[in-house]
């Protein structure tokens, strides 16, 4: 199995749009893409193989409308969900913490490792809402 870290993912922001690219590490080869609608009441993200959006890898939505703790589906490319994630909100003041679930199994737990890097992309993000 080849690890995440093998590949580079890049994120152009836009006013109405984030867009996702994930490449081979040399920038090459694009392994997927997903654009994910900004300011959306019900968050949603579609996985694609490659920008011409001919095949698709899968994707998350929310079940909730604009809730920060909210639980979001995760399905495979016909829409059957294989598992569940959700932001531990308390947890993730200081750290992005999350729960995952994938049938009957018990969560399993991710959370930022370095406390520095979250902290600085949290000054980020606040710098970002307060500057347009």
């Amino acid at each position: 199995m080849e690890h995440l870290n093998e590949y580079l993912m890049t994120q152009k922001i836009t006013p109405l749009v984030n867009r996702y690219t994930v490449t081979t590490p040399d920038g090459g080869e694009v392994l997927a893409f997903a654009e994910q609608k900004r300011l959306a009441l019900k968050e949603e993200l579609t996985l694609w193989s490659s920008e011409d959006r001919t095949r698709r890898l899968g994707g998350f939505k929310a079940r909730q409308v604009i809730d920060f703790g909210a639980t979001y589906d995760v399905t495979r490319p016909g829409g059957e969900t294989i598992g569940t994630f959700r932001k531990d909100v308390k947890a993730s003041l200081i750290r992005s913490t999350w729960h995952l679930t994938q049938g009957d199994e018990a969560a399993a737990v991710g959370k930022e490792r370095r406390l520095g890097v979250a902290l600085a992309r949290r000054g980020w993000e606040l710098l970002d809402f307060v500057v347009p």
